[in-house]
This record gives structure tokens, sequence and C-alpha cells, in this order.
């Protein structure tokens, strides 16, 4: 339970000049409420509760004791799982008859040279 950096409205706690508290306080483990969010090694007030709910509230707050640590989680082992095989799944081979074309050949151009003159035969 927190005991640190409380704050009251002025509705639970009264100083002990009789005047209502409103602030920070914080709980002492054998002193109970007292001024200021932290415990100091200087004197400050103790706090009294104003009514019989918050008196009891704080004396259950001092005695409260906190639940054991939790143990160690129980972790399950993991799981393997087996390989699995996947169906293999043939497909059927298509084959299309190859064409060949017939070649044929280019025929080569030459090119004569020429004697002068106009050509002719």
């Amino acid at each position: 339970m927190k005991t640190e950096n409380l704050f009251t409205d002025g509705s639970e706690f009264k100083l002990p000049n009789g005047r209502r508290y409103r602030g920070y306080y914080h709980v002492h483990p054998t002193e109970g409420a007292m001024v200021g969010a932290v415990h100091v090694d200087r004197f400050h007030e103790s706090l009294t509760p104003v009514n019989r709910l918050v008196k009891e509230r704080m004396e259950n707050r001092n005695t409260f004791t906190p639940p054991a640590p939790p143990r160690a989680p129980v972790v399950p082992p993991p799981i393997i799982q087996q390989e699995t095989t996947r169906p293999t799944i043939t497909r059927p081979t298509i084959t299309r008859p190859t064409t060949t074309r017939p070649v044929t050949p280019t025929p080569a151009v030459r090119s004569m040279p020429t004697r002068g003159g106009s050509g002719g035969y």
C-alpha cells in the first residue's frame, strides 16, 4: 500500500492545534500519518484522524501485510512440432512440337568494278 506522497483535501486529518490539515502527508510505520510527502529526520507534526473511519483505515494501513512475492512462474517446455511434409504436386509437362523453317540462302550481291565510260555491254 502506498505510504508516501499522499494528499488529503482537509477531510481526513487535523493538526495538533485542532485545525484541519490539507496537503501532502506520509504514513510512518510506527507514528502514523505525518505532515509532508516523505519522512525526514527533522521535526514534523503528526496528524490525527478526524473520525473513526479514517482512524480505522489508518490502522488497517499500518497492519497491512503485503502479499508474498510471487514465485517464479512455471514455464511450460516449448512445443516442438514435428516436421510435416507437404504432398508433392506434379504437373504434367506439356511438350510442343518444334517446327523448323527451311533456311533459304540469301544471294550475295557483288559489285563489279566499272571501266570508265557509260556503261554497258
